[in-house]
């Protein structure tokens, strides 16, 4: 089986557990062109960071973009 179909294969065999994940994250009302929501974007960066650790990425860097932080 090529990689693309693996990909394609887990893909399916996740949705849920992807699709449950992704509304978990776009609940956080995070919109970064409004000062009110501050809290939220940090909120919303923070839960990506962790949930890309739990596949194994690390963010190696944190800087401070405007008034948002941005994790990469």
């Amino acid at each position: 089986m090529s990689d693309a179909k693996k990909a394609i294969a887990y893909a399916h065999e996740n949705r849920e557990r992807f699709t449950k994940e992704l509304s978990e994250f776009i609940k956080i009302e995070s919109i970064s062109t409004d000062d009110a929501y501050k809290a939220q974007v940090t909120q919303a960066a923070e839960w990506a960071a962790a949930h890309l650790r739990t596949i194994g990425i690390e963010n190696k860097a944190h800087a401070h973009w405007r008034t948002s932080r941005c994790v990469w």
